[in-house]
């Protein structure tokens, strides 16, 4: 793989329980949306904050080649940026004001004033479509506004490679389909996306790749289509596939 990253032999402990994640490996191209799958309990978001360094691992992480464990960690904060699964921010900070956290990496400080800062901000308030939420109060706000503010706090960081952990979660389908928008848009500009997903139809309609985890080790990764699929299927997960089953829903044409 020339560009993106690679996880490389990642195992992950916690004590007398052993390994949650079990000498894991796969790669998550640059351009494209890749699907981090498996059932509850596979290890999916252990793996997600392993990669990021928030949890004591043994393995490899390499982002463009370079281990990521070899940089600093405002550096590491400047190329993987995280976006979680909800916020427990609950002060009435405008949401102008979380999005310019994310220059924190970039500046050591509380500097969103600088003509730098603003731009970055008022870059990724665009990219994520929640400019023109920029002024309000950020618990005021809708969960699915809420969770593209939060992709935009990790747009500002200048990161090109995206970690989210199950971003539609808790979203309705016109919010799920927005931001995989934003996403799609994303993989365009060359950034390398990893997405927990938990809906497997979401993850066959919107990813391009898929790792499958079964147990905390890989089972399976490639093409969405190979992954989420009938034989994978029903060995990690237990079910049987069906095909043209459930409705599919897009957003409406732009007038």
């Amino acid at each position: 793989m020339t560009g993106g990253l690679s996880v490389r032999g990642l195992s992950v402990g916690y004590g007398s329980s052993g390994r949650v994640v079990d000498g894991v490996d796969f790669e998550v191209p640059r351009g494209q949306v890749t699907a981090l799958l498996g059932p509850n309990g596979a290890g999916k978001s252990t793996l997600i904050k392993a990669i990021l360094g928030l949890l004591p691992s043994t393995g490899e992480v390499l982002l463009d080649g370079q281990a990521l464990a070899d940089l600093p960690a405002r550096m590491r904060a400047q190329r993987v940026a995280y976006v979680p699964q909800q916020s427990l921010l609950t002060a009435r900070l405008s949401v102008r004001s979380v999005v310019g956290m994310g220059r924190f990496a970039r500046q050591g400080a509380w500097s969103s004033g600088r003509s730098g800062d603003r731009y970055a901000i008022d870059e990724a308030l665009a990219q994520a479509n929640v400019s023109h939420l920029a002024e309000r109060a950020f618990p005021e706000i809708s969960g699915g506004e809420r969770q593209r503010v939060l992709l935009a706090r990790a747009l500002a960081t200048g990161a090109k490679t995206l970690l989210l952990d199950e971003p539609t979660s808790s979203l309705d389908v016109r919010q799920v389909l927005s931001l995989h928008a934003v996403v799609r848009e994303l993989a365009g500009k060359d950034f390398c996306l990893l997405m927990v997903l938990h809906d497997l139809d979401e993850a066959r309609n919107h990813a391009d790749r898929g790792v499958l985890l079964d147990a905390g080790r890989r089972y399976l990764q490639g093409a969405i289509q190979d992954v989420v699929h009938m034989d994978p299927i029903r060995h990690v997960y237990g079910v049987e596939v069906r095909e043209g089953v459930g409705l599919g829903f897009v957003l409406p044409e732009e007038s």
